[in-house]
């Protein structure tokens, strides 16, 4: 019998609350059945065993996966797409249990759609580096309040120190078994087990999409359909110091902002009394240095122009909240400094990272610098790549990952230059705040017969705004393989401030609501399509 790591089983149990039924692993398949918490009848529950280490053939340890699958509601069945959310930290089985009905209708209702908790995240690894020895416990989040967003890059060296060597403490073993390579196997083993036809079928979002693209050019002749969807520069990823590729994009995607803004002055507060973008930036130009020549408190939180470029930063992620992040900025700009805790109640919950962030990311990544000095040229020239967002540059990821201890026992380390089974599909929004249009380009001109589309959006990746043109292209490659002409460019239905920008809303909420009801009574009664 190969040992489990997972804790111990008996502190593991007691912690999830929940039997763990290590019996009943069957090596061969997934054994489905009911979820231990309530969810609708067409979503079921399997476990996974895989390898802790693959480099080891000798170990009998391995790991425990979750995995969920969201039956489809549409015969005939196609068969299953595994779907990772990205955010590194963040569980994927919560997330499709959220978006599931969204993800349906895309796929046209005749595929599992199937997700995992990656190792690191839930049972599997709990990597916490600061409280280790409580199994199950939340792990906790860098970057929270007593971590203040005016730190000087010497603080944020500092502090990513400590968090390496907290990490090298508690986890001299694990913190090399983390990466992306060890993860792309995670994935095949899960194709493997769902006993279908051997190939992958596979939506990546974010750092799922470097996921992905690390799977399809490791195990190219098992790629059916492998859609990465806002994908970064992924030489960089493994390769360069911090994200060039985003630094270089983050001015332009504030302006084409701007100009939303402009176009749309009775849905955009900063446009009303102020109607040219160079107006609006030369009012932010000043809210920035005010900030730092006094920064403010507020609930004992300190703010200068740093904490306002990360709250700017993450709201460009979400078009839905271009209205309220303006009318934000526009009381900043007017002096009415209260704003400022909505900043704060908003940085709060987005700037938070996990543990097991910096496990993958940094053991990923292979330039390390020994001293701060060492590094600061480089600084020097991220911090070049932008007017707006020069403090992004200095952040707790950059200062940890170059002191990280760890290297993932296996890199990739090819060039990405394969050519697949059949062709992925690479799809990136122009103005994405974290990953740019710039980052699919590259990787289809890697990626041999790959098509990347231009998708003249907002916000972070597909989801982010609303597109026929989008959603024909994703159903039509996941039911055909059929893959759009190179160069297409797409369109979202509305533009920014229009109050129509995201899927969730695309249908206008009288029929969302509808159609929300209707896909509830539906699963609640376990019915499907017969046609």
């Amino acid at each position: 019998m190969r040992s489990i790591l997972c804790l111990t089983v008996a502190s593991l149990a007691a912690a999830m609350k929940v039997p763990l039924p290590w019996a009943a692993l069957n090596t061969h398949g997934l054994s489905w059945g009911r979820c231990s918490y309530k969810l609708p009848p067409n979503v079921e529950c399997a476990e996974m065993e895989v390898p802790l280490d693959y480099t080891d053939p000798a170990s009998n340890q391995t790991l425990i996966m979750d995995i969920v699958r969201y039956a489809a509601l549409k015969k005939p069945l196609k068969g299953s797409i595994i779907i990772n959310f990205g955010r590194l930290g963040a569980m994927n089985v919560p997330k499709l249990m959220k978006a599931s009905r969204r993800f349906a209708w895309i796929t046209n209702r005749q595929w599992d759609l199937v997700t995992w908790n990656i190792r690191g995240t839930g049972r599997s690894i709990p990597f916490d580096c600061s409280n280790p020895t409580v199994p199950g416990a939340a792990p906790p989040r860098r970057g929270r309040n007593n971590h203040h967003l005016n730190n000087t890059w010497s603080q944020e060296w500092a502090e990513g120190a400590k968090l390496a060597d907290d990490c090298h403490l508690h986890y001299p073993e694990y913190g090399t078994m983390l990466g992306m390579s060890f993860q792309a196997r995670d994935l095949i083993q899960l194709v493997d087990a769902l006993q279908e036809d051997g190939m992958l079928r596979y939506w990546g979002f974010s750092t799922g999409a470097i996921l992905g693209a690390t799977a399809a050019a490791m195990f190219p002749d098992r790629v059916d359909k492998v859609l990465l969807d806002g994908v970064r520069n992924v030489h960089e990823y493994y390769h360069s110091f911090g994200d060039p590729t985003l630094l270089d994009n983050l001015d332009n995607t504030f302006h084409a902002f701007l100009k939303g803004c402009v176009a749309s002055p009775h849905n955009c507060a900063l446009a009303r009394a102020y109607r040219t973008v160079d107006n609006i930036k030369f009012l932010m130009k000043e809210l920035y240095k005010e900030l730092d020549a006094a920064p403010r408190e507020i609930n004992g939180v300190i703010f200068d122009s740093h904490r306002v470029q990360a709250y700017l930063h993450r709201s460009l992620y979400h078009p839905r909240n271009y209205a309220s992040l303006a009318k934000t900025l526009d009381r900043l700009v007017t002096g009415d400094m209260e704003a400022l805790k909505d900043v704060e109640s908003t940085t709060r919950k987005w700037l938070r990272k996990s543990d097991i962030t910096f496990g993958v990311r940094c053991g990923d990544n292979i330039q390390r610098a020994r001293t701060l000095q060492d590094f600061e040229p480089v600084m020097d020239e991220l911090r070049g790549k932008t007017e707006w967002f020069p403090r992004l540059a200095e952040n707790i990821m950059q200062a940890t990952c170059v002191q990280w201890p760890f290297q993932a026992k296996e890199l990739y380390d090819g060039d990405f230059n394969v050519t697949t089974r059949n062709p992925v599909l690479i799809i990136n929004n122009e103005w994405d705040p974290v990953t740019p249009w710039a980052g699919a380009q590259n990787l289809s001109e890697s990626f041999n017969n790959s098509v990347a589309v231009r998708y003249k959006a907002f916000g972070h990746t597909t989801v982010a705004q609303n597109s026929d043109c989008i959603w024909d292209i994703i159903n039509n490659y996941f039911m055909s393989g059929e893959v759009p002409p190179p160069d297409t460019v797409c369109d979202p239905n509305e533009h920014i401030f229009s109050n129509m920008t995201d899927f969730g809303r695309a249908f206008g909420p009288d029929a969302q609501a509808s159609l929300d009801k209707l896909w509830r009574v539906r699963e609640k009664l376990g019915y499907c399509d017969l046609h």
